[in-house]
């Protein structure tokens, strides 16, 4: 059974102001207990290698190429 497009409406309305405060500034998330001591890291990082094949490579007088 389909619930009425109003229906969600309201109810997606009052899960927004559910996440609001009742100034309706939004609240950051209370801050967890730490477990113990040490170095804590949270978020991505991106890591990428860029190699030139057929390029014209200045090298040292005497050596050949790798590739």
């Amino acid at each position: 059974m389909r619930a009425p497009i109003s229906l969600l409406r309201v109810l997606g309305l009052s899960l927004a102001l559910a996440a609001c405060g009742a100034d309706g500034e939004p609240q950051p998330p209370a801050p967890k207990p730490s477990a113990g001591p040490g170095i804590r890291v949270s978020g991505t990082a991106r890591v990428g290698i860029s190699v030139s094949r057929g390029a014209a490579l200045p090298l040292a007088p005497g050596r050949s190429s790798a590739f």
